[in-house]
């Protein structure tokens, strides 16, 4: 919104400067952006008259001209060619810096010494007009500052409004917030009460067809009417705010819009067909016209301004240019209305056309303040056109909004601010916002003005009352908060020590969205044979983010598509988060871990072999989380899970629970999200985990004692499971076996069919003694009878 300093002055009488008047509005929630002053850069320039003019005597294409400048006769040496003696034209004098940085001196022109300058419009920043001089009217007194004759003597604010203060969208409601802040009386614009009784009009007749959509409809007929320029002071004005000047009448109402804040508009009356103006719900495929040169299609649910045969404006937004204000005009049909926010807001997105009009009708304006903008335009068209307004304006209307009463209590007021404010105080303030108040006891009960749409509330009331009492004068403290110190959160340790070991596994953390596409999770779920509700998103963004994920393996398998997409070779990524369903009828989140894999392990470097990610690889991570916690209760089994290649998958075990499943994702499942590649992936449950964590690490000695190792290979049948093996023998002797680990799987060769050759190395250790050679070979021996016995195993030599 601009604004200009002059013409608030006009309503509200300002001592304080410019810059004083910004800091006021801004600390009283008008927050000014810019602050500009026309009129920098012209200081020493002044209007000269051109008294004499002669040829200079070296140079064909220059002249000498004497200017009189108010207290003295210049000399000054010109260049262009369109002044002629007696004109007055703007002259900066020696001394001067114009807005493009121009010094002027006095200087020697081929001889002829020239003591200033004479002026195009483009030297004094107006425009870039330079092929001659600035003509100004010989009504102009010679001396006079050159400021002041082109109204350049003001400054011009942009002011931030915010979507719920559209009364500040106007000069008068800026003015009025002045008045509020600053303590000094509003003055109403001139002929703003000027206005006629409503009642019938011997050329127009309104009527209002939709009043749900329009409760009020004003006008006014103005005969006689002459079309030309807008005077200078106007056009200034408009240019100040960003408007170009069009004819009178036309910039009579975009003055009136930026004075009153309510919008205007006018029609060439004699253009109206059948002498009705009728408020109506476009027709379906009707058509439009509008004043910007665009022919638009309506649709039933925008609002119209019609005649007796077509649609004549959008109602709020643009007029047609089918009764345009054109300089064959001679009758005008003033409009002021109230539309209802809602359809203008409706008929403004649909046809992706916002005005100045639709951007105050959107938000709000006075549904009380069309009488006054007709009357003031009426008044300015009368005074500026010489036309002849008609008795009466005609008025068609319907229920209208009527001002809201809002309690405000005395003790929270003071209790809210922390301030003591008195109630006479209170009531002084209430009175400066124009708040009509009634006092009962400990409650105001304001009415609150229909033009301040934001006033809903008792806090809204609290918040003016802070504004005009000033955010200076409210006491600063700091609100007491006692100090307690931390405690360690057992789920955020165990989701740390998570993340710190995925990293240092080569993983890269994810973070995706837990809104996820309903059809992509119910077929998740139903391959997985797991049957439950989804919790659905009220206002979902788009159709693929429709419900929450119940699993984070739908974004993990779409995060590892999109990167091998991309090229990468190798992709190696977990992420920490939640999944929601529905438990016990109501919605519940559980916190998981994520891992999904797929690609080159390591690539091919002269110092290694290239290898692919495997299921090992997978396990490994999660066997690396479960000791970095300190769980020692685990267990993997084989499991069935139509998510996986069947033979490629385990369930981790934790205690008793099953904390999660991991192994190969079917080809099929991976074919569904296009990855070519085998990919592999697991998810775990953190509750389980955090449950079973023994995150307090103790200390042991380094062992004093070395380890003895010994080789066994077993020719065991194919189904044989190594878990199997390694529990047996860890039963024998806890004490002193130490680890038993698998290391070579062989089949084929001379082996018979359906067998398999597994190698184990059993490592023994003692923490009292060295361990000699027969207790080894003992403990050996019980070992390998405990294999023949429970598996039906041969053993084979190593």
């Amino acid at each position: 919104m601009l604004v200009t300093y002059n013409w608030l002055r006009e309503f509200v009488d300002i001592t304080h400067s410019p810059r004083e008047l910004a800091d006021i509005l801004t600390m009283g929630g008008l927050e000014v952006e810019s602050v500009e002053m026309l009129g920098a850069g012209l200081d020493h320039v002044v209007v000269g008259g051109i008294v004499k003019i002669e040829k200079h005597p070296n140079a064909d294409r220059l002249t000498v001209c004497q200017v009189d400048v108010g207290k003295e006769l210049l000399t000054i040496v010109c260049g262009a060619k369109n002044m002629a003696e007696g004109d007055h034209v703007p002259v900066a004098q020696i001394g001067a810096v114009l807005p493009n940085g121009t010094k002027i001196e006095k200087t020697v022109l081929r001889g002829v010494t020239s003591h200033g300058m004479m002026c195009s419009s483009r030297e004094l920043g107006m425009g870039e007009e330079h092929s001659g001089l600035l003509i100004l009217s010989k009504e102009t007194k010679v001396g006079d500052d050159i400021r002041k004759v082109l109204g350049l003597d003001d400054t011009v604010f942009s002011i931030g409004v915010t979507p719920n203060r559209p009364d500040c969208l106007s000069v008068i409601g800026v003015a009025r917030e002045i008045a509020s802040l600053t303590g000094v009386p509003l003055r109403k614009p001139q002929g703003a009460t000027a206005g006629r009784k409503a009642g019938e009009s011997a050329h127009l007749i309104v009527s209002v067809q939709n009043k749900s959509l329009c409760p009020c409809y004003t006008g006014q007929v103005i005969t006689g009417v002459n079309i030309g320029p807008s005077p200078e002071w106007m056009k200034r004005r408009l240019q100040h705010v960003g408007l170009r000047s069009i004819n009178n009448v036309v910039d009579i109402t975009n003055y009136v819009l930026f004075e009153c804040g309510h919008p205007i508009h006018a029609f060439d009356a004699g253009l109206i067909a059948g002498k009705q103006i009728l408020i109506r719900n476009a027709r379906q495929g009707e058509k439009l016209s509008t004043l910007d040169g665009v022919l638009r299609e309506l649709d039933p649910e925008m609002l119209v301004i019609a005649d007796a045969d077509r649609a004549i404006a959008l109602a709020g937004v643009m007029g047609g240019a089918n009764t345009e204000i054109s300089d064959a005009t001679t009758a005008v049909f003033l409009e002021s209305a109230y539309f209802m926010p809602e359809t203008v807001r409706r008929t403004s997105k649909r046809l992706g056309l916002q005005t100045d009009s639709s951007y105050r009708f959107e938000r709000g304006v006075d549904p009380y303040g069309v009488h006054a903008a007709l009357h003031r335009a009426a008044g300015l068209i009368r005074e500026l056109c010489g036309g002849a307004v008609e008795d009466a304006f005609v008025e068609d209307r319907g229920e209208m909004p009527q001002p809201r009463k809002i309690a405000l209590r005395y003790a929270r007021l003071n209790r809210m601010l922390g301030t003591e404010i008195g109630r006479n105080d209170l009531k002084n303030i209430l009175n400066v916002l124009q708040l009509p108040v009634q006092e009962s006891g400990d409650v105001y009960t304001v009415s609150a003005p229909t033009y301040r749409v934001d006033l809903e509330q008792e806090i809204d009331l609290i918040e003016e009352v802070a504004r005009v009492f000033g955010y200076r004068n409210i006491p600063v403290a700091l609100p007491e908060a006692p100090i307690t110190a931390g405690e360690t959160d057992l789920a955020k340790s165990v989701r740390d020590i998570v993340k710190g070991v995925c990293a240092a596994q080569g993983l890269h953390e994810i973070v995706t969205y837990s809104f996820v596409d309903r059809g992509a999770v119910s077929y998740l779920d139903s391959l997985r044979g797991i049957d439950r509700t989804l919790v659905p998103v009220s206002n979902p963004i788009s159709d693929e983010q429709n419900v929450m994920r119940t699993s984070l393996v739908h974004s993990m398998l779409k995060a590892i598509a999109h990167n091998r997409n991309m090229g990468a070779a190798s992709v190696k990524f977990f992420e920490t988060g939640k999944s929601y369903r529905f438990l016990h009828g109501a919605p519940a989140e559980q916190e998981e871990i994520c891992v999904g894999m797929t690609g080159l392990e390591t690539g091919k470097e002269w110092y290694n072999v290239e290898s692919e990610l495997d299921f090992f690889t997978l396990k490994g991570v999660f066997e690396a989380v479960t000791g970095a916690l300190g769980v020692t209760e685990c267990r993997w089994h084989e499991h069935q899970d139509r998510l996986f290649q069947p033979g490629s998958c385990a369930a981790l075990y934790v205690g008793d629970e099953c904390a999660g499943v991991i192994g190969k994702v079917h080809p099929d499942v991976s074919a569904r999200y296009e990855i070519k590649k085998a990919v592999f992936a697991g998810e775990c449950r953190m509750d389980v985990i955090a449950r079973h964590a023994k995150l307090a690490k103790g200390y042991r000695e380094l062992p004093k004692y070395p380890t003895v190792k010994r080789d066994i290979a077993l020719v065991v049948d194919e189904g044989c499971k190594a878990g199997a093996v390694v529990e047996l023998v860890k039963g024998i002797d806890a004490g002193l076996i130490r680890s038993v680990s698998l290391f070579d799987v062989f089949k084929g060769g001379k082996l018979p069919e359906h067998k398999k050759s597994m190698a184990f190395r059993i490592c023994f250790r003692s923490d009292e003694r060295t361990l000699t050679d027969a207790e080894v070979a003992e403990l050996h021996d019980r070992i390998v009878g405990l294999l023949k016995k429970e598996l039906q195993c041969d053993i084979r030599e190593i």
